[in-house]
């Protein structure tokens, strides 16, 4: 290649060039477009991990004061049904 062609090529490659880092800074905008939604994607399942836990951790310790109570219910039937029949065996 002459200089007069490498000259003449200069402006065309100097735009190719120009070109090419425009898009590779578009696409590291959307990179980082991308990331910043995986980063808000990501607090938010965070959050509901989270809420979810203590939701869970609260419906178990209902279910614990449930369960006593029930077993409290049943020791109180359990009683009246002795209750009755001792009033049964005496009134025969």
């Amino acid at each position: 290649m002459t200089n007069q062609n490498v000259q003449a090529a200069a402006p065309d490659r100097l735009a190719k060039a120009i070109e090419a880092i425009d898009t590779n800074l578009e696409d590291g905008q959307e990179v980082e477009n991308v990331l910043a939604l995986l980063r808000d994607e990501v607090a938010t399942l965070t959050a509901d991990r989270e809420r979810l836990q203590e939701e869970l951790q609260a419906a178990e310790r209902n279910a614990q004061r449930l369960k006593r109570e029930n077993e409290e219910v049943s020791e109180r039937i359990s009683k009246v049904i002795n209750a009755i029949r001792k009033v049964l065996k005496e009134s025969e």
